[in-house]
């Protein structure tokens, strides 16, 4: 593993983290188990996805600064609606969100990610 990949993975633990005990606790649940890992699952795997889709859309260099403050914005822009259902994103919103982090300089990538975020009125977590 790289060492940007791994630092990517330090700065984002914390929802993982979130994300896999959610799993493991709700996985535990009888019949409903199976279901919910797989919610889980999907949820996880969709917000690494579009991550690493905004980091890539920067370019070469990884803005390792606002790691996790973009993991934030991408709860916040995708959030899903209850536990009982995979709420997909509507891929235009995911293009629409990855676009405005396309070939921009690294300071503009911090400032674009604190507007959007204090737009969504995220808290610090």
């Amino acid at each position: 593993m790289t060492d940007k990949v791994k630092y990517i993975i330090l700065e984002i633990a914390p929802e993982i983290l979130v994300d896999v005990m959610f799993d493991k606790f709700a996985g535990q649940i009888p019949v409903v188990g199976i279901y919910f890992n797989a919610i889980c699952a999907k949820n996880m795997t969709c917000r690494l996805g579009v991550l690493f889709t905004m980091l890539a859309a920067r370019g070469e260099e990884i803005n390792q600064e606002k790691i996790s403050d973009s993991m934030k914005l991408i709860r916040a822009a995708f959030p899903q609606e209850g536990f009982w259902k995979f709420a997909r994103p509507a891929f235009s919103k995911f293009e629409s969100l990855c676009a405005s982090f396309q070939d921009i300089s690294k300071t503009e990538y911090n400032a674009r990610v604190d507007r959007k975020l204090a737009e969504m009125k995220v808290a610090d977590l």
